[in-house]
């Protein structure tokens, strides 16, 4: 389940971030377990609340303090579904 998850990621790198999740709820019910596992996952793939610092993309985890992206994120402008240079 959760590489389906990944893979469904990594297809989808180029397409706005609101489809990609929309999809994503379509397939998992949140009101089970399982489904709520599934977008609990989600949030650990991608970073969605991102921002530039000069060249580099950074965000602010679940559990604090600012980081700089390494892999699958969403634009701050576009809304776009990325992945950073370094994770390519």
């Amino acid at each position: 389940m959760v590489d389906s998850l990944k893979h469904f990621l990594e297809r989808n790198i180029g397409r706005p971030w609101d489809k990609v999740y929309s999809e994503i709820c379509n397939g998992a019910d949140a009101r089970v377990v399982m489904g709520r596992h599934v977008l609990d996952h989600v949030a650990d793939y991608v970073a969605i609340k991102c921002w530039l610092d000069g060249k580099r993309v950074m965000w602010v985890p679940r559990w604090g303090g600012a980081r700089e992206v390494h892999g699958l994120y969403v634009h701050s402008r576009t809304g776009l579904l990325k992945r950073t240079r370094e994770a390519r």
